[in-house]
């Protein structure tokens, strides 16, 4: 890309309004992996590597696996890129798919004015590289998922980096509630059975995962491999530079939807004793979150009682958005309204959309 092209799509973007805060996407670069950066054996719905990018099989994904991690391997200017390997081939058939998607809330898009005449255009831009070249698709969800859109790109070249971008003109139809809930989805399909596949199509009702015309089948190819990053979707018909974002100014937008807390040695909390068998441990949030999360506690820890024990139980008592509160619970250890430091404690907080 000449200078001169740079420039004037910086034009673009300044005449749609922003220059800063363009990208709607969070952790488009795949910097953050916050529960892992590898996962083996995957065949189900969820968030495996990278934030905000989750795996989905929509109405069933098949009896096929997949590895999904967080590589260096990027193109130049990037570091990090999410990478899935099919592990177990499938040939997916009625109401399978596979593929990965990314949700953005609805207060974060009413700038799009959807549901309005003046729906803005948007443009979705990215990096790709797999081991399959031909058809593959995105599809974008408004209105909380009841409206959709389907398009099509093609990876030319096997196992090289390249950039794709795509343009959406904005729906006029129905418009995106301003909340907390779900706004707007990417969906990146990598395989679909026959009958959610379907020609590229403007904005129709279908609440469906679907694929285009074409559609490589990624799943049926033992060591296929597929690779996304510098993720972004802004406003206008003009895919601007990739705009970085630090790495702390993307983790903390990441743990607004997922936090890990992990106690050690070094940081321990302190609680207080209400019974000679349980004490209230509260602690604080490092970002307030999307809605109150839920907690999960994998790993029970250790409770200091003059000596360090295992607690017989660690359970969730209660979260808002902003903090959490854990019973922990040791039979006859505990002095009423004294306090004791908990360690090697493992806290989940999801509040993802």
């Amino acid at each position: 890309m000449t200078k001169a092209r740079q420039l004037a799509d910086l034009g673009n973007a300044y005449d749609d309004g922003a220059l800063s805060n363009r990208n709607l996407i969070i952790n488009g670069a795949m910097q953050v992996a916050q529960r892992g950066t590898s996962a083996t054996g995957v065949n189900s719905n969820g968030f495996y590597a990278c934030d905000r990018f989750e795996y989905s099989e929509g109405s069933g994904g098949g009896s096929g696996a997949l590895t999904i991690s967080q590589v260096t391997d990027s193109p130049d200017g990037f570091g990090n890129s999410l990478k899935l390997e099919v592990t177990t081939t499938d040939t997916l058939t009625a109401g399978e798919n596979v593929g990965i998607r990314h949700r953005i809330e609805g207060q974060n898009v009413q700038h799009l004015a959807f549901g309005s005449s003046s729906a803005k255009t948007i443009t979705v831009s990215f990096w790709v590289k797999s081991t399959l070249t031909g058809t593959y698709g995105l599809q974008v969800f408004s209105a909380g998922g009841t409206r959709d859109i389907l398009k099509a790109y093609t990876i030319s070249v096997a196992d090289v980096w390249e950039y794709k971008t795509l343009t959406f003109v904005g729906d006029t139809n129905t418009a995106i509630a301003n909340d907390v809930n779900r706004g707007l989805e990417l969906y990146f399909p990598l395989d679909a059975g026959a009958n959610d596949i379907f020609d590229p199509y403007t904005w129709a009702s279908t609440a469906a995962f679907r694929a285009p015309t074409g559609q490589v089948n990624f799943m049926a190819t033992n060591g296929a491999k597929w690779k996304i990053t510098g993720v972004q979707l802004e406003v206008g018909d003009t895919a601007t530079p990739f705009e970085h974002r630090s790495y702390g100014d993307e983790l903390a937008k990441c743990q607004r939807y997922y936090e890990k807390i992990y106690l050690h040695d070094t940081y321990r909390l302190n609680g207080v004793a209400w019974s000679t068998e349980s004490q209230n441990i509260s602690f604080p949030f490092t970002v307030t979150k999307r809605v109150p999360p839920s907690l999960s506690v994998p790993s029970i820890g250790q409770v200091f009682t003059g000596s360090w024990v295992t607690p017989t139980l660690a359970e969730v008592t209660g979260a808002t958005i902003n903090g959490g509160t854990l019973n922990i619970k040791k039979t006859g250890s505990y002095t009423v309204k004294y306090g004791y430091f908990i360690r090697y404690q493992d806290i989940r907080i999801d509040a993802e959309l």
